[in-house]
């Protein structure tokens, strides 16, 4: 959202943020592989990641994307 310079200071949070409707989520179980498809097919930054109704934390895309290729350097794909 574009707010002018001379609104900023006395522009409510409310007036930038995402609803929670707008959010999309995930459980602390779900696979990385699944989140991180869930990022690119909304072509989002970032869920929130829920346990029980409650935030425990956010996921970026970059986490995942740190993760896998971590795991390609540390157990590269077998040349069978």
């Amino acid at each position: 959202k574009q707010i002018p310079p001379a609104e900023r200071a006395r522009t409510p949070v409310t007036g930038v943020m995402k609803r929670a409707a707008e959010v999309h989520t995930v459980g602390p179980n779900e696979p990385l592989e699944a989140a991180l498809q869930l990022l690119v097919s909304q072509d989002i930054r970032q869920l929130v990641v829920l346990e029980n109704g409650r935030v425990i934390g956010l996921l970026s895309r970059g986490d995942v994307l740190r993760v896998l290729e971590i795991a390609e350097v540390v157990m590269p794909p077998s040349s069978s």
